[in-house]
């Protein structure tokens, strides 16, 4: 009888505070423990996502001293009959919720399972991945966001600030319109994510949803992710409709693509960077990189001897494109080059990011690379915007020459790096290649070091050649193909302030010039001649004689 005394609470916007005399009717979202600060092993409170049955949601908590035996009722899922709670602050920079208040328990408050649930299973409320690129979305509360899974990194491990060990992984979801965004799980969510991928490697793509987790902006760029232990993670389940209902449409939408435009999700999901280096991937010293024939990842060894002045490129925030800009006088515009933000006439923002031409030297050769942001990011520690500041004026683009000293402390220290041959490479001879990943882990460096010493050179044929076969040349026994090969320079975007430096910027030589050795060469001893289309002055070019080996 004591029930019908009670403001019954449909909707959690009616709680007051003034009223302690409040019936409510929940379903558990979410539940986790809150630990001591002082004491990790003992609990402080159980915290909790509730919900209510028109879809609205709030936090929950309970100190230990009175679980008792409500614990046994806080589980996720479960249909609660609430009496008697009290109404604490909801406090907080970033709260799960954005509500004033949370509902609490104290020795008063009664707990049971009801069977009289009319809402909804899980309360989603799904944010477009249109707003989170364009930044409108809460930075003071949770997002749920649904997409299909394309594309994974590989888990890593690091330390956090608290010298915590952690780990993580970061997946690309696509939408139904085919907007893209990226999502880190750490954790247990990572570890979710990666048992999942293991027990269906067949599957080249699947649908996840993400309920309660983070978006935030730093220095211009956004950032989603789980929060902390609050979060909820659905992978590809029929259990839940929403996941069932996306997979169906997305497969009626997207049916035409090939399989092979989501084969990467598996291929890279468990491997270690040891192991990546060390066993998976291929070996290779840097004068037999421009031999590959076939589309492949590679692992080179070597010293970084020189890195382009122009190291950063601004880019479109919506596809990374590059953008190019017009000054009308009062203001500089950037516009972006990819064909979909054309059409959709999106108004974009523009923000630099690494694009580093280097060049990189081992005992055979060298080997031209360029490095884009997430690389680069993998040694310097830091984003093209850390270094620049968010955003930089358009002009700046134009006139920064000088490398920043977090580039300049790279030249001259030994790497492992992880290049990828690719098919454009091989169709167009384009001699520079994509950094993937990079390292100097101790570990990884002297393994290589042991496993590929620098008296034998195995080349990808298998045979064996020694550093005195490669070095044993001289001026007359070097054809002008080869030196045609090193300086020719296509630049893939078209974009000749984009290209590599050449050999000429680089050795002290009077006379060169760039060949094409698609053309035909005359072998007069030190010098070469392309025969040249009507109108074209003849090119001579001077070989460089490399130092022999005493």
């Amino acid at each position: 009888m004591a029930q019908l005394q009670l403001q019954k609470v449909d909707n959690f916007s009616e709680l007051d505070i003034k009223n302690p005399d409040h019936f409510l009717i929940v379903r558990v979202l979410k539940t986790w423990r809150r630990a001591q600060f002082n004491n990790p092993s003992r609990t402080y409170s159980i915290e909790m996502i509730l919900l209510d049955q028109e879809d609205n949601r709030i936090t929950a908590s309970c100190l230990s001293r009175f679980l008792g035996l409500l614990q046994n009722f806080f589980v996720e899922q479960n249909v609660l009959c609430i009496q008697k709670p009290i109404l604490g602050e909801n406090t907080g920079n970033w709260r799960y919720i954005d509500h004033p208040l949370k509902v609490c328990f104290n020795s008063d408050s009664v707990v049971s399972i009801a069977d009289n649930w009319s809402g909804t299973e899980h309360g989603f409320s799904f944010v477009d991945f249109e707003r989170i690129i364009k930044h409108k979305v809460s930075k003071v509360e949770s997002i749920d966001i649904i997409g299909e899974v394309v594309w994974s990194s590989a888990k890593s491990h690091f330390n956090t600030t608290t010298n915590q060990d952690s780990k993580k992984i970061t997946v690309k979801l696509q939408d139904l319109s085919g907007m893209k965004i990226f999502v880190t799980l750490f954790d247990q969510y990572c570890d979710e994510m990666c048992q999942y991928i293991t027990e269906h490697v067949e599957l080249t793509h699947f649908p996840v949803i993400l309920q309660f987790g983070k978006f935030s902006v730093y220095k211009g760029r956004y950032s989603v992710s789980n929060a902390y232990d609050g979060s909820l993670l659905f992978i590809n389940t029929d259990d839940v409709k929403e996941i069932a209902a996306f997979r169906d449409s997305f497969t009626a939408i997207f049916e035409g693509q090939t399989s092979a435009s989501f084969s990467s999700i598996s291929k890279s999901m468990h491997y270690s960077l040891e192991s990546d280096f060390l066993t998976i991937t291929d070996f290779c010293n840097t004068a037999e990189v421009d031999s590959v024939t076939e589309p492949k990842d590679l692992i080179v060894m070597g010293t970084i001897k020189f890195i382009d002045p122009k190291w950063f490129y601004m880019a479109c925030n919506w596809c990374m494109m590059k953008v190019e800009k017009s000054d009308n006088g009062a203001e500089v515009i950037y516009s972006c080059t990819s064909e979909e933000c054309i059409k959709e006439k999106r108004v974009i923002d523009a923000f630099p990011r690494f694009k580093i031409m280097l060049k990189v030297q081992d005992q055979t050769g060298t080997v031209d690379l360029i490095m884009f942001e997430g690389g680069a990011k993998q040694v310097i520690k830091k984003t093209a915007i850390d270094i620049l500041g968010p955003p930089p004026p358009a002009k700046t683009a134009d006139i920064v020459e000088v490398l920043p000293q977090e580039l300049q402390e790279l030249i001259d220290r030994k790497f492992a790096i992880k290049i990828s041959v690719k098919t454009f490479n091989i169709n167009n001879r384009y001699r520079t290649y994509t950094v993937a990943k990079i390292t100097d882990n101790p570990v990884i460096m002297r393994s290589l070091d042991n496993k590929h010493n620098s008296e034998q050179v195995l080349s990808l044929d298998g045979s064996d050649t020694t550093v005195k076969d490669c070095m044993a040349f001289s001026e007359n026994n070097v054809t002008p193909e080869s030196v045609g090969n090193a300086l020719k320079v296509i630049d893939s975007e078209k974009d000749s302030e984009g290209v590599k430096r050449n050999l000429s910027d680089i050795y002290d030589v009077d006379d060169l010039s760039i060949t094409n050795s698609a053309k035909s060469r005359s072998n007069s001893s030190g010098k070469c001649s392309t025969s040249c289309s009507e109108g074209e002055e003849q090119l001579q070019v001077k070989l460089i004689t490399p130092k022999v080996e005493k």
